[in-house]
């Protein structure tokens, strides 16, 4: 578990406090983010600029997150309903647009909290996963309103195995 200082992202971010990775008893990979105050998908929704979004950041073979971008992003948004998220598994490569790779699901079964759940498959079926969680809130086009858990250029490491 990755805890993250309260206050630590500028007005309007959602500010991930705690996040947790590990797989769930059905296999997946389970990751659940909790941020400092109570939110709602629709603010993903964004009037102008980029929508908004919460995202594990993956790095596989032992890379170390401050000398690389992530292998793979799995990436939380706002529904076409505004009123639930929908998620994805994305393939990093320089130079490219992230390639979708695999379905995800995300629920937010608290006030707080986003949990995101994918197959170890669409990673590869990684032994050792080093991640990091980054949230951006609809609209969000500069670093003062995006929050990493733990703070960049930081990671966090799991065994799967």
């Amino acid at each position: 578990m990755v805890r993250d200082p309260a206050g630590d992202v500028g007005t309007g971010g959602l500010d991930a406090t705690r996040v947790s990775v590990g797989r769930a008893p059905d296999g997946r990979i389970r990751a659940s983010v909790t941020m400092g105050a109570p939110w709602a998908p629709r603010d993903l929704l964004a009037d102008s600029g980029p929508p908004g979004s919460i995202c594990l950041r993956a790095w596989l073979g032992g890379r170390r997150p401050s000398a690389s971008q992530p292998d793979y992003l799995v990436c939380a948004t706002v529904a076409a309903n505004n009123e639930r998220l929908k998620a994805s598994v994305f393939r990093e490569r320089a130079g490219q647009l992230p390639e979708r790779v695999a379905g995800a699901s995300a629920t937010k079964p608290s006030a707080r909290t986003a949990v995101l759940r994918f197959g170890q498959s669409a990673l590869g079926r990684p032994a050792v996963l080093r991640f990091a969680v980054e949230t951006a809130p609809g609209g969000c086009a500069r670093l003062s309103c995006v929050d990493t858990a733990p703070d960049a250029p930081r990671s966090a490491r799991v065994a799967l195995r």
